[in-house]
């Protein structure tokens, strides 16, 4: 191992958010496609990257309330029509690697509606700039989402 690598792991080690929630999705990815034979590797692929970003914005806000800490700086707001973009980009890409075959598309579906439960339930609480129509629309669109790209995708192949 050269002294690139031996950086890059201390670096890791630094930011252990981000490679505990790396390693935990990355065994729940693999659990699902191994247990559930509907679950498609893009999915669980996927889902890892999911485990990644969320690892990335646990780190980001520790960082962030450290330095609030220290010093107290205003909270930029969130446009509710960048929420929905995001959803529908997520859901699209979930989609995408739901459209292997027809169980995939389902178990994707049934994923998607418990992340969406998820939203609807807790997003006004933990977002509290957004009205619960902003929330709903999000939902909406990140369905709408799934169906078109998983077809597409599905009729491309």
């Amino acid at each position: 191992m050269d002294l690139e690598g031996i950086a890059t792991l201390f670096v890791l080690l630094l930011h252990w958010r981000v490679l505990a929630c790396t390693a935990v999705s990355g065994v729940v990815a693999y659990t699902l496609v191994s247990v559930f034979p509907w679950f498609a590797t893009a999915q669980a692929i996927l889902l890892t990257c999911i485990g990644v970003g969320v690892g990335i914005f646990w780190q980001s806000a520790a960082e962030t309330s450290r330095a609030l800490n220290r010093a107290a700086a205003p909270q930029a707001a969130t446009e509710p029509s960048t929420v929905v973009i995001a959803a529908s980009m997520a859901a699209a890409l979930w989609g995408a690697a739901s459209s292997a075959n027809w169980h995939s598309f389902i178990a994707g579906a049934l994923a998607l509606a418990v992340v969406a439960w998820f939203w609807l339930r807790h997003a006004s609480a933990a977002l509290p700039n957004f009205n619960v129509g902003h929330v709903r629309l999000s939902t909406v669109a990140a369905f709408f989402s799934y169906l078109l790209v998983a077809a597409l995708c599905h009729h491309a192949a």
